[in-house]
């Protein structure tokens, strides 16, 4: 998605034009507060989102990583993960957080599949 300016028009420059597409900043703001709220409680001081799993048929087996895979990640004290993955995975979150103490933060009020701007404000709140 990102080359398809680059494709489309050979002669576009990215620097050249704003971006077309910005996230909510003020909903971006309010997610950005509350994931640092959430941070506090574990003293992180960074907030990382993550998505680990597609359906994807042609992609799955190269994108997908199991949540027990993610324990370096997890097992650091300054960090605070994110779930950017959509669809039900709770149980998935679950077992994560009672292994790693609660690393792990699913914001159920951002439903990535069905509105995709509430997914770009929670994308922009994330440090990385």
């Amino acid at each position: 998605m990102g080359e398809l300016m680059r494709l489309a028009l050979p002669h576009y420059t990215p620097c050249e034009h704003p971006p077309y597409l910005k996230a909510d900043a003020a909903l971006t703001e309010k997610l950005r507060m509350k994931y640092l709220e959430v941070a506090a409680r574990r003293k992180a001081t960074k907030i990382i989102g993550i998505s680990w799993h597609t359906k994807n048929p042609h992609a799955g087996f190269l994108r997908n990583i199991p949540l027990s895979a993610w324990g370096a990640l997890f097992g650091m004290d300054d960090i605070q993960c994110v779930s950017l993955q959509y669809g039900e995975h709770a149980e998935e979150i679950h077992a994560a957080n009672r292994l790693y103490g609660n690393v792990l933060f699913h914001d159920r009020t951002i439903d990535g599949y069905k509105d995709t701007d509430a997914l770009a404000a929670q994308i922009a709140a994330m440090d990385e």
